[in-house]
């Protein structure tokens, strides 16, 4: 591609029609739905009273709770979302790992958590899963150092809206994918076969 700006289409029209694809030095790491996903569990294992950032990680697709199934949620005693929701059965998981929230390193609850949960199943895109293990990477270094985890989600939260962090770096070399890139980053590269797209554009 000459540019990305069109990306967003090519990437839904691989999905729709299941044809494994890999962007190469693509950017926008923050704004990545699994990254989005994992960040609103990070902030709400920080912060459970974090209403909101608890919403988003129940309408992911790791959950899939319906706004009407939480609207009824939300009339249960509580003061927080968590409250009212936490002895809900097909929430044990979220239980499970709060419960270890001050015994375990984030980056650990994680991890369990995308295993317990399937996460590595409903992302299973190779850019997907190596985004996760960095973000997963990122927290676990930020650990290594002795921040809190205050200063963790200060962090991801400065960031959120940060389009200039690249994607995982992937190795596309044996890779059966189709590997979308600009013009500028194949300068060099060889491939049996190429497409050129949006040349057409002024």
């Amino acid at each position: 591609i000459r540019r990305r700006t069109h990306l967003n289409e090519l990437e839904k029209a691989f999905r729709k029609n299941e044809v494994p694809f890999v962007v190469v030095k693509g950017l926008g790491f923050h704004q990545e739905p699994e990254i989005i996903v994992l960040r609103s569990l990070l902030f709400f294992l920080v912060e459970p009273s974090d209403d909101f950032s608890l919403y988003l990680l129940l309408k992911s697709p790791l959950f899939g709770v319906s706004d009407d199934q939480i609207l009824k949620y939300s009339k249960k005693k509580g003061l927080t979302l968590y409250e009212r929701i936490k002895d809900e059965k097909e929430f044990k998981i979220l239980r499970a790992i709060m419960g270890k929230i001050n015994k375990t390193p984030l980056s650990h609850l994680m991890e369990e958590f995308m295993l317990l949960n399937s996460g590595w199943k409903v992302f299973w895109e190779p850019q997907k899963i190596a985004n996760i293990k960095k973000f997963i990477q990122i927290v676990q270094d930020f650990e290594s150092k002795g921040r809190s985890m205050q200063d963790i989600r200060a962090y991801f939260e400065e960031k959120k809206d940060a389009i200039e962090e690249p994607k995982a770096n992937l190795n596309t070399e044996e890779m059966d994918a189709v590997k979308i890139m600009t013009v500028h980053t194949a300068k060099g590269l060889e491939f049996p076969v190429v497409f050129f797209v949006g040349m057409e554009e002024e």
